[in-house]
């Protein structure tokens, strides 16, 4: 979009007027010399639109929430012009949220403009990093250009995965009575069938004596016939995103609950999640696959729910058979949440906690959790039991 200064059109038009009105030289010549300047601003806008050129350096395809990653932006003129000013507004300043919103810069002629920025990707998602926005004003600031770029510079960001080895609570496995973690819980399943081996199965389904018969690997498709599984809670209410401008608190809650899952899915435990979303969704995991989908779900999907984390649990906790571990993924625990839990506990149910803000205010509600014998661990305790990550 081009705009042109009021000031200088105005007194064009009054120039013209006046010689048309009583004559002479000066206001005929004071017209044609901005009539002029006029005609030549606008073939040098022209061609500056035709040969300013963006680049978008980013060297990773994908990244994990918390990671950061260098983005460099060269703006460019490809012809022998100097540009004196531009004004840069890129979605990388506004990801990387430096606090400018915009750079001004010039060009002499065969020269390029680079700028560097280290992005922190707080949360998961799809950063479209080529969006720019460009204002370029001739020397004399006659005309004003507005051009949009964008290029097809994307960066997926996946949840952080966390490398869980158990979850203890007085040095006892919470899931201890419903499944062994470090034996083999091939038990609770019976063979469905049989399939070629993928990517990412777990080397305890392979088949060993089909896979010698016909020389490569087989794997067993596995049943479950005793009905127990681990069931999570995941809440993507949309009062996560009040916490703090960033979102951590409100990515820590798809962390934990991605890394847990993660855990599960390597020691072929077969686990069921409930997500509290605008659209409620269920995810029913065992395989690789199944985890791939859910983690390119939580990608896109954002803390949109408008029902309560405590009211979308007691819809649905009554459907889970009382063998079944459950646990609740949060990201600030209250009176509610913890009056809901205890109450599970209470109908004969194995429940843990998991929240993500942490704050003084909430450890009487954590302690008196703790007594009743349900496990609740903020995001800090969490990991920092846990370990590396995957």
């Amino acid at each position: 979009m081009v705009s042109f200064k009021k000031a200088f059109v105005t007194l064009l038009i009054l120039s013209l007027l006046l010689g048309l009105a009583y004559g002479g030289v000066l206001f005929y010549y004071i017209f044609y010399s901005m009539f002029f300047l006029l005609i030549s601003t606008s073939i040098y806008i022209a061609i500056i639109n035709h040969y300013i050129k963006i680049e978008i350096n980013f060297e990773a395809d994908y990244l994990y929430a918390g990671d950061t990653a260098d983005c460099t932006t060269i703006l460019k003129c490809e012809v022998d012009l100097p540009v004196p000013y531009i004004e840069i507004r890129s979605a990388v300043f506004e990801t990387a949220f430096t606090e400018y919103t915009a750079q001004l810069v010039s060009l002499t002629t065969e020269e390029s403009h680079w700028i560097k920025n280290s992005i922190v990707f707080h949360k998961r998602g799809i950063y479209n990093l080529g969006k720019v926005n460009l204002k370029i004003r001739d020397v004399f600031n006659v005309i004003e250009l507005r051009k949009n770029i964008i290029t097809k510079d994307y960066v997926k960001v996946y949840p952080k995965i966390y490398e869980m080895i158990n979850l203890t609570s007085g040095g006892k496995d919470i899931f201890r009575d419903s499944i062994d973690f470090k034996g083999n819980n091939e038990d609770q399943f019976t063979v469905r069938d049989v399939r070629k081996y993928r990517q990412g199965d777990s080397l305890k389904r392979i088949h060993w004596k089909l896979s010698a018969r016909y020389g490569e690997l087989y794997v067993k498709n596995f049943e479950n016939i005793s009905g127990e599984e681990i069931v999570i809670f995941v809440d993507l209410n949309k009062k996560n995103n009040d916490y703090d401008i960033y979102g951590v608190y409100e990515e820590r809650v798809v962390d934990m609950a991605i890394s847990l899952i993660n855990m599960m899915r390597k020691k072929d435990i077969q686990t069921k999640v409930y997500v509290n979303s605008k659209v409620p969704r269920e995810f029913n995991i065992l395989g690789k696959e199944d985890f791939n989908s859910l983690l390119e779900y939580f990608i896109n999907q954002e803390s949109d729910s408008e029902l309560d984390f405590s009211e979308y649990i007691q819809k649905n906790y009554y459907k889970i058979h009382r063998v079944n571990k459950l646990v609740a993924v949060t990201t600030k625990i209250d009176e509610k949440v913890v009056s809901n839990v205890i109450g599970i506990k209470n109908s004969g149910y194995s429940i843990a906690l998991y929240h993500s803000l942490e704050e003084k205010k909430d450890l009487q509600l954590s302690e008196e959790l703790k007594l009743r014998g349900i496990e609740c661990l903020g995001f800090q305790q969490l990991i920092s039991q846990q370990g590396e990550l995957v």
